[in-house]
């Protein structure tokens, strides 16, 4: 019988250790190997002596830090998924994750429900590619072309069921 897979590995960046403990709580991040960078250089050094499948970004930095930083991740280890933390989000900061190819965006406070949820499905899709081109965006319209043959996402319970968001579900 083959040896089972190593469990999925999440890479924390500047994370504080009481907000780990208490997102590790929630159900089903036992089945995650979760690590911890103090920064993101350190981020990315890991990335370059290891394969990660997810990098949660520091709830204490800017928006545009982490998106810095996503764009580097992706040059180091093309493919890894990011889900950014902020302090606080503007439509615009959105609009940015979106261009970055963020696997998801949280703004404080952290839902760590909903998050670690994210997280799980961050890690278990391996070939996760999000299928959204903006073709536009203002902070009060997006115009998004979706491929529907890519990983089927859900649309989040609390979104508003917009034109775009009927359309991703119908794929």
């Amino acid at each position: 019988m083959p040896p089972a897979p190593p469990p999925p590995r999440a890479l924390f960046v500047d994370a504080d250790p009481a907000f780990l403990a208490n997102l590790q709580a929630q159900s089903g991040m036992g089945l995650l190997r979760l690590e911890h960078a103090a920064g993101g250089a350190h981020a990315l050094r890991l990335l370059r002596r290891g394969s990660y499948d997810v990098v949660v970004t520091s709830p204490r930095s800017a928006i545009a830090e982490d998106l810095a930083l996503v764009e580097e991740m992706q040059v180091v280890c093309p493919g890894v998924r990011a889900i950014l933390l902020t302090p606080s989000a503007a439509p615009e900061d959105v609009i940015a994750s979106l261009r970055a190819h963020a696997f998801a965006c949280f703004s404080a406070p952290f839902p760590m429900g909903e998050l670690a949820e994210m997280i799980r499905r961050a890690a278990q899709n391996p070939d996760w590619k999000d299928g959204l081109q903006l073709v536009s965006a203002r902070p009060d319209w997006l115009s998004l072309r979706i491929d529907c043959r890519t990983t089927r996402w859900p649309i989040p319970r609390r979104a508003p069921r917009s034109a775009c968001a009927r359309a991703a579900s119908a794929c």
